[in-house]
């Protein structure tokens, strides 16, 4: 992790997605799915609902209004997550997600990068972004950003086809990720995943455990109500 602004608010909940996944279509797709699929169940609690995270591709349908859905679908997430790219910087879709973002609504607060190519340099002296060593992110939205996003670099995992929470880095930067969207600093938030996990692990043992016993109970009961009835068919004999 890059940069880390513990001090922002943790998301308020008041909107319907609680992140919006801006990204280059066929070079990021893939990442971008496992992405929103670690994001939806991460520390989350076994009967909790999932977070609810937008990406358009799934989402398109014969005839919607894509530059209308998008735009809905930006003013009702929490953060943006932007997968950055040279390739991402360069597409017109995602240059229009960025603009509404920063331009529009103002919230470059929330928003959060992820570096899957290319660079993004930072001037060790002023702590800004040197653009000139910059590819991976639009250089229209350097005017929005008066500071650092937070952003995460997993580049060497973007190419990779089965990641998942079982490896180490992809854990380390969802933690990153969803430490932000609470507002918490990301060891706690790792503390808390563990938390969790084991408590889910308690509460699936415990419903195996007493689906096991259910069954069993329900087994014996046939067995005396099937030994009563041949006893009664005897007595009537």
């Amino acid at each position: 992790m890059k940069n880390s602004r513990y001090q922002h608010p943790s998301s308020d909940g008041g909107k319907r997605f609680t992140a919006f996944i801006s990204y280059k279509h066929v070079s990021s797709t893939g990442f971008a799915a496992r992405l929103e699929r670690a994001l939806k169940g991460y520390a989350k609690p076994l009967l909790a609902r999932p977070r609810k995270i937008f990406r358009d591709e799934k989402h398109i349908a014969p005839g919607i209004d894509l530059p209308r859905l998008i735009k809905e679908a930006l003013q009702d997430s929490e953060f943006l997550l932007l997968l950055a790219s040279p390739e991402s910087a360069r597409s017109p879709w995602v240059q229009s997600e960025l603009d509404l973002w920063c331009r529009v609504l103002k919230r470059q607060d929330r928003l959060i990068v992820i570096l899957l190519g290319g660079d993004i340099a930072v001037d060790s002296k002023s702590k800004q972004i040197d653009w000139s060593g910059t590819d991976a992110l639009p250089a229209f939205i350097k005017g929005h950003l008066t500071a650092v996003p937070l952003y995460l670099d997993p580049r060497k995992l973007a190419r990779l086809e089965d990641i998942d929470l079982n490896d180490p880095d992809f854990k380390h930067a969802i933690n990153g990720i969803v430490a932000r969207f609470r507002g918490i600093d990301p060891n706690e938030m790792l503390g808390e995943e563990i938390r969790q996990y084991r408590r889910n692990l308690r509460l699936r043992n415990g419903a195996i455990a007493a689906l096991v016993m259910l069954t069993m109970l329900s087994g014996t009961f046939w067995f005396l109500a099937d030994s009563a009835r041949r006893e009664a068919e005897k007595g009537s004999v």
